[in-house]
Protein backbone atom coordinates (compact mmCIF):
# COMPACT_ATOMS: atom_id res chain seq x y z
CA UNK A 1 0.00 0.00 0.00
CA UNK A 2 2.80 2.33 1.33
CA UNK A 3 4.59 1.65 -2.39
CA UNK A 4 1.29 2.65 -4.05
CA UNK A 5 0.65 5.77 -2.14
CA UNK A 6 4.35 7.21 -2.84
CA UNK A 7 4.52 6.08 -6.48
CA UNK A 8 1.11 8.13 -6.66
CA UNK A 9 2.46 11.07 -4.77
CA UNK A 10 5.41 11.48 -6.56
CA UNK A 11 4.17 10.73 -9.93
CA UNK A 12 1.47 13.31 -9.40
CA UNK A 13 2.72 16.06 -7.28
CA UNK A 14 4.54 17.53 -9.98
CA UNK A 15 1.78 18.02 -12.48
CA UNK A 16 -0.70 18.95 -9.44
CA UNK A 17 1.87 21.58 -8.13
CA UNK A 18 2.37 23.34 -11.25
CA UNK A 19 -1.24 23.95 -11.59
CA UNK A 20 -1.27 25.73 -8.01
CA UNK A 21 1.36 27.45 -9.67
CA UNK A 22 -0.19 28.91 -12.23
CA UNK A 23 -0.71 33.19 -12.86
CA UNK A 24 0.23 35.66 -15.08
CA UNK A 25 -0.28 39.32 -16.93
CA UNK A 26 1.66 41.18 -20.04
CA UNK A 27 3.10 44.66 -19.92
CA UNK A 28 4.40 45.92 -23.58
CA UNK A 29 7.77 47.67 -23.06
CA UNK A 30 8.88 50.42 -25.52
CA UNK A 31 12.58 50.64 -26.88
CA UNK A 32 13.69 53.20 -29.08
CA UNK A 33 15.54 52.40 -31.85
CA UNK A 34 18.27 54.03 -34.36
CA UNK A 35 15.22 56.40 -35.57
CA UNK A 36 12.22 54.36 -34.80
CA UNK A 37 10.69 52.81 -31.63
CA UNK A 38 10.59 48.66 -31.39
CA UNK A 39 7.86 47.55 -29.41
CA UNK A 40 8.69 44.54 -26.91
CA UNK A 41 6.14 42.80 -25.27
CA UNK A 42 7.46 41.51 -21.85
CA UNK A 43 6.33 39.20 -19.62
CA UNK A 44 4.80 40.14 -16.65
CA UNK A 45 5.77 38.04 -13.19
CA UNK A 46 2.37 37.90 -11.53
CA UNK A 47 3.96 35.68 -8.46
CA UNK A 48 0.89 34.13 -6.80
CA UNK A 49 -2.13 35.81 -8.43
CA UNK A 50 -4.17 33.33 -10.14
CA UNK A 51 -6.42 36.11 -11.39
CA UNK A 52 -3.56 38.10 -13.14
CA UNK A 53 -2.60 34.66 -14.82
CA UNK A 54 -6.46 33.84 -15.92
CA UNK A 55 -6.39 37.77 -17.29
CA UNK A 56 -3.34 36.98 -19.69
CA UNK A 57 -4.26 33.74 -20.58
CA UNK A 58 -7.90 35.05 -21.91
CA UNK A 59 -5.62 36.41 -24.62
CA UNK A 60 -2.31 34.21 -24.71
CA UNK A 61 -0.04 37.27 -23.56
CA UNK A 62 2.89 36.48 -22.32
CA UNK A 63 2.92 35.93 -18.43
CA UNK A 64 5.27 34.26 -16.32
CA UNK A 65 4.60 32.87 -12.49
CA UNK A 66 6.88 30.92 -9.92
CA UNK A 67 5.72 29.30 -7.09
CA UNK A 68 6.00 26.36 -4.03
CA UNK A 69 2.91 24.31 -3.60
CA UNK A 70 2.33 21.40 -1.23
CA UNK A 71 0.78 18.01 -1.34
CA UNK A 72 -0.39 16.03 0.99
CA UNK A 73 -1.20 12.15 0.75
CA UNK A 74 -1.94 8.94 2.72
CA UNK A 75 1.55 10.06 4.86
CA UNK A 76 3.42 11.53 2.47
CA UNK A 77 4.27 15.38 1.98
CA UNK A 78 5.56 16.50 -1.04
CA UNK A 79 6.53 19.76 -2.02
CA UNK A 80 7.30 21.45 -5.33
CA UNK A 81 8.74 24.91 -6.33
CA UNK A 82 9.30 26.05 -10.52
CA UNK A 83 7.50 28.16 -12.72
CA UNK A 84 5.28 28.44 -15.07
CA UNK A 85 5.20 30.93 -18.66
CA UNK A 86 2.60 31.36 -21.36
CA UNK A 87 4.89 31.95 -24.03
CA UNK A 88 2.43 33.26 -26.03
CA UNK A 89 -0.46 32.75 -29.04
CA UNK A 90 -3.46 33.81 -30.36
CA UNK A 91 -7.08 34.22 -29.44
CA UNK A 92 -7.27 30.38 -30.58
CA UNK A 93 -4.17 28.43 -28.71
CA UNK A 94 -2.25 29.06 -25.79
CA UNK A 95 1.44 27.81 -25.44
CA UNK A 96 2.52 27.06 -22.06
CA UNK A 97 5.79 26.30 -20.65
CA UNK A 98 6.28 24.57 -16.89
CA UNK A 99 9.10 23.40 -14.98
CA UNK A 100 10.00 22.16 -11.96
CA UNK A 101 12.95 23.28 -9.63
CA UNK A 102 13.21 21.31 -6.71
CA UNK A 103 10.96 18.75 -5.64
CA UNK A 104 11.13 17.15 -1.66
CA UNK A 105 9.15 14.56 -0.21
CA UNK A 106 8.76 13.71 3.40
CA UNK A 107 6.82 11.07 5.09
CA UNK A 108 5.27 11.77 8.35
CA UNK A 109 5.88 10.50 11.38
CA UNK A 110 1.99 8.85 12.09
CA UNK A 111 2.60 6.85 8.75
CA UNK A 112 6.28 5.80 10.40
CA UNK A 113 4.96 4.88 13.26
CA UNK A 114 2.58 2.48 11.34
CA UNK A 115 5.26 1.19 9.19
CA UNK A 116 7.34 0.62 12.05
CA UNK A 117 4.58 -1.48 13.55
CA UNK A 118 4.02 -3.36 10.80
CA UNK A 119 7.75 -4.89 11.15
CA UNK A 120 9.43 -2.09 8.67
CA UNK A 121 12.82 -1.40 11.22
CA UNK A 122 14.02 2.19 11.61
CA UNK A 123 17.18 1.61 9.58
CA UNK A 124 14.79 0.66 6.15
CA UNK A 125 12.57 3.86 7.18
CA UNK A 126 15.61 6.13 6.77
CA UNK A 127 16.72 4.07 3.67
CA UNK A 128 13.28 4.59 2.46
CA UNK A 129 13.22 8.16 2.99
CA UNK A 130 16.36 8.56 1.34
CA UNK A 131 15.00 6.87 -1.31
CA UNK A 132 12.25 8.76 -2.02
CA UNK A 133 14.40 12.07 -1.65
CA UNK A 134 16.62 10.74 -4.26
CA UNK A 135 13.65 9.95 -6.49
CA UNK A 136 12.38 13.37 -5.79
CA UNK A 137 15.60 15.13 -6.49
CA UNK A 138 14.86 13.67 -9.55
CA UNK A 139 11.90 15.39 -10.59
CA UNK A 140 14.19 18.62 -10.26
CA UNK A 141 14.23 20.50 -13.56
CA UNK A 142 11.36 18.32 -15.01
CA UNK A 143 9.72 20.68 -17.81
CA UNK A 144 7.15 20.75 -20.53
CA UNK A 145 5.47 22.37 -22.97
CA UNK A 146 1.49 22.26 -23.90
CA UNK A 147 -0.45 23.90 -27.02
CA UNK A 148 -4.27 24.47 -25.43
CA UNK A 149 -7.10 25.64 -26.63
CA UNK A 150 -7.56 29.09 -24.91
CA UNK A 151 -10.89 28.68 -24.12
CA UNK A 152 -10.10 24.98 -22.71
CA UNK A 153 -6.50 26.48 -20.93
CA UNK A 154 -9.02 29.21 -19.17
CA UNK A 155 -11.38 26.71 -18.21
CA UNK A 156 -8.68 24.73 -16.64
CA UNK A 157 -7.06 27.59 -14.71
CA UNK A 158 -10.27 28.38 -13.72
CA UNK A 159 -11.28 25.02 -12.22
CA UNK A 160 -7.10 24.72 -10.97
CA UNK A 161 -7.95 27.93 -9.00
CA UNK A 162 -11.19 26.42 -7.54
CA UNK A 163 -9.04 23.22 -5.85
CA UNK A 164 -9.43 20.83 -8.36
CA UNK A 165 -7.18 19.31 -10.52
CA UNK A 166 -6.15 16.00 -12.25
CA UNK A 167 -3.38 14.39 -14.28
CA UNK A 168 -5.72 13.94 -16.93
CA UNK A 169 -6.51 17.57 -17.20
CA UNK A 170 -3.04 17.51 -19.09
CA UNK A 171 -4.82 15.28 -21.80
CA UNK A 172 -6.82 18.43 -22.66
CA UNK A 173 -3.83 20.33 -24.55
CA UNK A 174 -0.95 18.59 -26.96
CA UNK A 175 1.59 18.18 -24.24
CA UNK A 176 5.25 16.96 -24.78
CA UNK A 177 8.69 17.02 -22.67
CA UNK A 178 9.70 15.08 -19.52
CA UNK A 179 7.02 16.43 -17.23
CA UNK A 180 4.75 15.00 -20.02
CA UNK A 181 6.47 11.62 -20.17
CA UNK A 182 5.60 7.55 -18.79
CA UNK A 183 8.86 7.58 -16.84
CA UNK A 184 7.41 8.84 -13.75
CA UNK A 185 8.80 7.96 -10.30
CA UNK A 186 7.90 4.80 -8.39
CA UNK A 187 9.35 4.03 -4.88
CA UNK A 188 9.50 0.44 -3.70
CA UNK A 189 8.44 -0.07 -0.19
CA UNK A 190 7.50 -3.19 1.44
CA UNK A 191 4.74 -3.55 3.47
Amino acid sequence: MIKRIVTLALSTVLLLAVTTMLTGAQVASHRAGNDKSARRVVPVDCKDDMDCFIRAAQTCQRAKMSGTSSLFIFGVTITSRGATLIRGGSLDACKVYMRSERVEVKIDEELTQQLIANGMTRQELVQKQREATRMAHEMDGMDGTCVFKTKVYLALLKKWHGGASSTSDWKLGQCQGRMFSGNRLKLKVKP
